[in-house]
């Protein structure tokens, strides 16, 4: 073999190597998820949240809650807190997400001063007349069986996305999901059935990043074509580093616990 044969097989065996390195080094879709979940661990928030639920071009509700959030690796804990409209006050909701167990999810109303059990997972199930589903609020909520599937990389508002298909394991419904490659924030949503028709769709129209360099979503976008319905949530302000009192994090006390002073 000549001297220009041996440096072109060794460049070629390089580029080789360097592909195979660059393939296994590649991220899985299970990966991507479990970064996008753990992205915020160790957090905890509260924030101001308004939502509005719009019916066409027709405003049909406009709600103010609070929403409190603790973030762990294994456990979170998300609470809210409805104090607009007066029909809904004092409607709050408690999830517990647990590693490897269902999220839990409780309702507590006022009116009849009772807490009973709501599924987290439903998305039928509907939080104050919002139209919102706690799926909305915990989007990457882990459920047990799923399987994750990277189909492509897509921009999105100029943020470079991984797309990533999450099946549920009765095969009833799928799930899309755009997370950004640079910080592995979840930017856009499309929940579809069996049949690949669209039941919601959620993206972010606007982030904020914290003095520390994190990225929030500020404004959230939530369709439901099926019912013509489009629902607009933004977070005005939020607290971190806070401490959630004991009280709220316990099905039993959640609903009466006096937190605001």
């Amino acid at each position: 073999m000549s001297v220009n044969g041996k440096y072109y097989l060794i460049a070629v065996l390089l580029m080789v190597f360097l592909c195979l390195c660059e393939i296994s080094h590649a991220m899985t879709a299970k990966e991507i998820v479990e970064k996008a979940q753990k992205s915020q661990v160790g957090e905890s928030f509260r924030g101001a949240v308004q939502v509005e639920t719009f019916r066409g071009d027709k405003r049909v509700s406009q709600h103010s809650l609070w929403v409190m959030g603790q973030v762990e690796k294994d456990e979170s804990i998300m609470f809210l807190d409805f104090t607009e409209p007066e029909d809904s006050k004092g409607v709050r909701i408690l999830c517990l997400i647990k590693l490897d167990q269902d999220p839990k999810g409780y309702m507590y109303l006022p009116a009849t001063n009772e807490t009973f059990p709501v599924d987290v997972l439903d998305p039928g199930t509907d939080i104050g007349g919002t139209g919102l589903s706690m799926a909305d609020f915990r989007p990457l909520i882990p459920e047990k069986g799923e399987t994750e599937t990277l189909l492509k990389e897509e921009d999105v508002n100029g943020l470079p996305c991984y797309v990533v298909q999450i099946a549920a394991p009765d095969g009833k419904d799928q799930r899309l999901v755009w997370i950004t490659k640079d910080r592995f924030d979840l930017t856009k949503l499309e929940q579809k059935t069996a049949d690949g028709k669209i039941q919601r769709t959620m993206r972010v129209v606007e982030f904020f990043e914290t003095k520390d360099g994190k990225r929030y979503p500020r404004e959230e976008e939530i369709t439901l074509p099926t019912k013509g319905v489009k629902i607009k949530v933004r977070q005005d302000n939020a607290v971190f580093g806070i401490v959630m009192p004991e009280e709220l994090t316990d099905p039993k006390t959640f609903g009466n616990f006096k937190w605001q002073i």
